[in-house]
């Protein structure tokens, strides 16, 4: 199979593994193949996509699960993004707007102060310890969780769909699929210029996509303490309305309960409603 091409349909051999699937193309440009799908829910998900990660530098393809829901992936899949736009994309610039957006309440084109009688004045328990003001980056972290830990969040995964993405990092699986299940996002790009920068500081890689507006990470070098998280939490509740907590449940709302989950967690969810 040529580097960085899409597999053709039908069986797929990579080593000893075999997996039959069809190409997927974008709904805004049928013409445009941009994943290999399995069939079928594969048994062991998260054991294949390590073993295909490993591949990668050979085979050029990004492995991503698939949810199974009642979309199609045609419908998730709208228009691929333009990589050299993704290139020119700064993730501070991006959050810090998506925080401005959530933190600061605006009625008729004024933004609200505290004190003013429109104000929520729950908004701000929302981003506590944090200003209405974006906090800036977190710094990147250092040591790789235990292989064991790692291994434990991708075994326990259920059945899934297996794709495969033609891409130089995990991080554009979104860009380059042009993945949008959800209106809050116009376009994949700037969830790929996010997820750039936390594949560099914090080793997160994009495992899932789905069901619908739904986004799971492998992540392998989480904060470690709860005031390294803090810092993290910051950027997780600008990206994003809901995060999964412990149990899988997307339910974490406010930076400060996100920053008591993070820190060592292995997997990161997250859900646009």
């Amino acid at each position: 199979m040529p580097k960085s091409h899409l597999p053709e349909d039908g069986d797929l051999w990579l080593g000893s593994l075999c997996l039959s699937g069809r190409r997927v193309s974008a709904w805004m440009d049928p013409d445009i193949p941009v994943a290999w799908v399995t069939d079928g829910l594969v048994t062991g998900a998260g054991a294949i996509w390590r073993a295909m990660s490993a591949m990668t530098a050979e085979t050029g393809l990004q492995p991503v699960l698939l949810a199974s829901s009642n979309w199609g992936f045609e419908e998730a899949f709208r228009k691929p993004g333009d990589l050299t736009e993704l290139g020119q994309m700064d993730a501070a610039a991006i959050l810090a707007g998506l925080w401005d957006q959530r933190a600061v309440e605006v009625v008729d084109g004024r933004p609200l102060e505290p004190g003013d009688a429109l104000y929520d004045p729950t908004l701000a328990a929302q981003y506590q310890p944090f200003s209405r003001t974006f906090p800036g980056m977190a710094p990147g972290t250092d040591g790789q969780l235990a292989p064991a830990v790692v291994s434990r969040a991708l075994d326990s995964l259920p059945p899934a769909h297996v794709g495969l993405v033609a891409a130089s990092r995990s991080a554009d699986v979104p860009a380059v699929t042009g993945w949008r299940a959800t209106g809050f996002w116009d376009s994949a790009l700037p969830v790929s210029a996010v997820l750039r920068s936390w594949e560099a500081r914090f080793g997160a890689r994009l495992l899932q996509l789905g069901p619908g507006a739904v986004i799971w990470l492998l992540v392998e070098r989480p904060p470690r303490s709860i005031r390294a998280a803090q810092a993290v939490a910051a950027e997780l509740w600008a990206f994003c309305d809901a995060m999964a907590d412990e149990h899988g449940s997307f339910s974490l709302v406010t930076v400060s309960e996100i920053a008591a989950h993070v820190p060592e967690a292995p997997v990161w969810g997250f859900w646009w409603d």
